[in-house]
């Protein structure tokens, strides 16, 4: 709180705003400004929100203006103003919203929601209904866009999307996965929009070197929704909140290259995708959803950390079984259906020749009968 003004004297006229000189300059920053002032036996206390630009001049708003008028009772008067005391808004700003699901801390760039602080950037601003705050969550829904939430003095949030505010009509907090479901009303119509609070990066040590591992890649992620009558499932929103923001961007852009998906679903059966949109066929007679997998196609670097899961390792066995049969009858062509239906793994994808040797190794096929194979399906 700063004491930034010597005693003036103004004229203040009715709808006009007036321009005051401070002693000195202050931060580029939202203040509450209180002035006080003197009119004969009359006085009283002003408070406005301002924006500065790191200037010594603030306005004295028409409707403020206005205010001190009335209480004298004239259209025009001198008036000295006796002192400015210039607040950082910060000090008084409503720190609780949504029924406490959501804190902020404005001092340290941090929002509270739920049980978890995340970092956030925020840009002040002050209109008809007073100071607001846009705090920009470090977070990413499946089209990369940050959540940007408006918050209000007088307690109201709004949801900011493509330059506009909505109000903001419900939030969920998934603090298992961190993240975070907004619902809002645009134009009349319901928007729901998922967004993921972490990166799902981390850095692990390889042979002396740090790399940046995806976390959730190669494991078994559970994942239960039901089916209905779909015979197609969107997966965006999901792998956006299993694998964290950062790794669904890298599977998003390098999938069918250096990654692949595959669900498994409650009647035992799995479907597999490496296409982009990244949908999936819903296998006949299955129900509901199951767990989901993301495979690296490259054998993995790190000693232990295998890249092929046993439900996707027995379905490419038993496709294996299903060649060398086809092959000792000499049906080359028949040998190439089986190892499409195990996911389209080890067919036409890197690392797909290293694969097959250890498969084979292990099941003991001869290398005769793995090489005649890869040969019929064009294995690189």
């Amino acid at each position: 709180m700063q004491n930034l003004h010597e005693d003036t004297c103004v004229t203040l006229k009715r709808e006009e705003a007036y321009m005051i000189v401070l002693g000195e300059r202050f931060e580029k920053r939202v203040y509450i400004a209180r002035v006080y002032w003197q009119h004969g036996d009359k006085s009283s206390i002003i408070e406005f929100p301002i924006s500065t630009r790191g200037s010594n001049v603030i306005a004295i708003p028409a409707d403020k203006a206005d205010e001190i008028l009335d209480a004298i009772g004239s259209n025009e008067a001198r008036v000295e103003m006796t002192k400015i005391v210039m607040m950082d808004y910060r000090l008084s700003f409503v720190s609780s919203f949504w029924n406490g699901q959501i804190e902020l801390d404005l001092f340290n760039n941090e929002i509270m929601l739920g049980r978890e602080r995340y970092k956030c950037s925020v840009e002040a601003g002050h209109g008809k209904e007073g100071i607001f705050v846009e705090v920009t969550v470090g977070s990413r829904n499946t089209q990369g866009k940050s959540l940007v939430l408006v918050f209000h003095s007088n307690g109201k949030v709004a949801v900011l999307h493509a330059g506009h505010k909505f109000p903001l009509e419900s939030i969920e907090i998934d603090a298992e996965h961190n993240a975070v479901k907004v619902t809002y009303e645009m134009e009349g119509q319901k928007q729901e929009c998922v967004y993921s609070l972490w990166s799902g990066i981390e850095e692990v040590v390889v042979d002396g070197k740090k790399i940046r591992k995806l976390v959730n890649i190669d494991k078994r992620l559970q994942w239960e929704e039901k089916v209905g009558e779909r015979t197609a499932i969107g997966l965006k929103q999901n792998l956006l909140i299993l694998l964290g923001y950062e790794a669904y961007g890298i599977v998003k852009e390098e999938i069918g290259k250096n990654y692949f998906i595959v669900v498994e679903y409650d009647n035992g059966k799995i479907a597999s995708t490496k296409d982009e949109s990244i949908a999936i066929k819903v296998p006949e007679g299955a129900k509901e959803t199951k767990a989901i997998y993301v495979f690296s196609l490259e054998i993995s670097p790190v000693e232990g950390h295998p890249t092929l899961p046993e439900v996707i390792k027995k379905k490419v066995i038993n496709a294996l079984r299903r060649v060398i049969k086809h092959l000792a009858e000499g049906s080359l062509r028949a040998a190439a259906v089986p190892l499409w239906t195990a996911g389209e793994y080890a067919v036409h994808v890197k690392s797909s020749d290293s694969i097959l040797n250890k498969l084979g190794k292990a099941l003991n096929i001869p290398e005769n009968e793995l090489e005649a194979f890869k040969n019929a399906v064009n294995v690189e």
